[in-house]
């Protein structure tokens, strides 16, 4: 489309420009096709799992969204989406536990939400065996668009019981949507390709503002 086209072809009405959104609102619209994508497509979802944890589930497999999916934290706008995948094996239906956190920019606060997330989820998921409660944490990561260069592939959070004793590391997977490249999202994140207008925005739009 030409921004500078009229909206009444042949008619004398001044031409009219597209308004550029808010850097912020492009970002949630962006999302929103992230979630429809994640919402009726299965393959899609297992394909984005496979991509970021190095799993090998099934594309046909059956996934489930926990309660709270798409849930935004309070105060934070980390995107939490719990998901679980029903893994077949020997004829034998295994779920196995996702919670991956969405966000424009990293920062610390969006890893102890993660995490809280995921323990939720875990209790969820607990086992009870006597007096011995086993809880089966889901594999956590998150998704970003913009990363400090010095941060990692992983954060380990070490945190602590009730009564001070240390727990079991809790590891995050951190995937950085513009540091791969884009045959690299289109080929195992394609419901991620929507935000990346994002990732040329200053250069084609430079007066855009923020």
């Amino acid at each position: 489309m030409n921004p500078k086209t009229s909206s009444n072809p042949g008619g004398t009405d001044a031409p009219r420009l597209i308004a550029i959104p808010h850097q912020e609102k492009l970002y949630s619209a962006c999302f929103r096709t992230f979630q429809d994508c994640m919402s009726v497509s299965s393959p899609l979802v297992v394909s984005v799992i496979n991509t970021i944890f190095g799993t090998h589930h099934d594309p046909a497999s059956q996934v489930i969204f926990e309660d709270g999916a798409f849930q935004v934290v309070a105060g934070c706008c980390l995107q939490i989406l719990p998901i679980c995948i029903l893994d077949t094996k020997d004829g034998v239906e295994t779920p196995v536990r996702y919670c991956i956190g969405f966000q424009p920019y990293l920062d610390a606060e969006s890893f102890i939400e993660l995490y809280s997330a995921a323990f939720c989820q875990g209790w969820n998921a607990r086992v009870e065996e006597g007096d011995i409660i086993h809880l089966r944490y889901p594999y956590a990561a998150i998704i970003c668009l913009w990363d400090p260069e010095d941060m990692g592939d992983m954060i380990t959070i070490n945190a602590t019981g009730q009564n001070g004793e240390a727990c079991q590391p809790f590891q995050i997977n951190i995937v950085t949507l513009f540091q791969r490249t884009l045959e690299e999202n289109a080929e195992g994140l394609l419901p991620l390709l929507p935000l990346e207008i994002l990732r040329y925005q200053d250069r084609l739009i430079p007066t855009a503002t923020a």
